[in-house]
């Protein structure tokens, strides 16, 4: 009980004050010889369907425009995801699927865990210290990853599928299309490198704390990225399953909009102040700021299991072109 009033006094005092930041490290993010028109040595199509592969070395992000004055009626929809991985926490591959008005995604997610890992670090003005103990690893083998949908509809208009996989140093994409339509126009494709996973430990703030399956802290976290192109970007959190405690994550774009998602979390009841699904970030090129305070802790199922809070949340955001 102590535990819980010692947590609603920091949800209290976070909510009602929110935080104060000044946001001065930048994280360049480059793209690597991206391509925005289509090319007919990597893709092809006719009669309203399309089959395209990437060329690139690490091509981990890959846009396909297209379009219909009437409704699309997609049969058949194939993503493969071919990769390598080196000093990471987690694997992430899935497709985002929008006009800016629409959007799904899908991922496969790994994190390797143990009991002894840890990561610390304190922020009390000019004093600074960080201790990382966390378990990274790389995968030398290919791995791949496979995604169908059948028989789906999209309204009339311009389309966007968009495909990634991170944090890879190889990965190659491909993708059929296949539609009923005889009107739909493919339009472009582009493709591109770099696409990056944040997770707790990369908001640092004045206290940053992870302790193996049992804690996930962040107090006045921030991290801050100057986007060339398009920011895609998608927010994922732990609270989706039943952890205990809470997260406050802001998203302020170059114009200094700003969207934030809060939920409580105590005894597998829920306190949602905005959607904790997976949520989609898109938007133009600028300085994008974001904030994190975040307290995760074990759940308990409905079976009655423990239910750790694992990585307790991610970003995965990439800087691209859109044809």
């Amino acid at each position: 009980m102590k535990i819980i009033h010692n947590l609603l006094s920091i949800v209290i005092v976070i909510l009602l004050y929110g935080t104060g930041i000044a946001y001065d490290d930048i994280s360049q993010i480059e793209n690597v010889s991206p391509t925005a028109t289509v090319n007919p040595a990597i893709c092809s199509y006719n009669n309203g369907s399309f089959h395209g592969i990437t060329s690139g070395k690490n091509a981990n992000w890959y846009v396909i425009k297209f379009s219909s004055s009437s409704p699309i009626n997609i049969s058949e929809m194939y993503i493969q995801h071919t990769y390598r991985c080196s000093d990471v926490r987690i694997e992430w591959d899935g497709y985002i699927l929008t006009n800016l008005t629409y959007s799904e995604d899908g991922g496969t997610i790994l994190e390797v865990l143990n009991k002894s890992e840890c990561f610390f670090h304190i922020r009390i003005g000019s004093f600074e210290y960080t201790s990382d103990h966390l378990s990274r690893y790389t995968r030398q083998n290919f791995t791949s990853s496979k995604m169908w949908r059948h028989n789906f509809s999209l309204s009339p208009g311009i389309w966007y599928l968009i495909c990634f996989a991170g944090e890879t140093t190889e990965c190659t994409q491909e993708v059929y299309l296949n539609t009923t339509n005889r009107d739909v126009r493919f339009l472009a494709t582009s493709e591109g490198e770099g696409t990056h996973i944040l997770l707790p430990e990369d908001f640092l703030g004045n206290l940053n704390i992870k302790w193996g399956y049992n804690l996930t802290g962040v107090l006045n976290g921030k991290k801050t990225i100057k986007v060339n192109n398009t920011l895609l970007g998608i927010h994922y959190s732990m609270f989706k399953w039943p952890c205990c405690g809470f997260e406050r994550f802001q998203c302020i774009d170059p114009d200094g909009n700003t969207e934030t998602f809060t939920i409580l979390s105590l005894s597998n009841h829920k306190m949602v102040f905005s959607d904790f699904s997976h949520r989609l970030i898109m938007g133009k090129e600028g300085i994008w700021n974001f904030k994190l305070n975040l307290l995760m802790l074990p759940g308990r199922s409905p079976d009655g299991s423990i239910f750790s809070p694992g990585f307790g949340m991610g970003l995965i955001y990439a800087d691209m072109i859109l044809p």
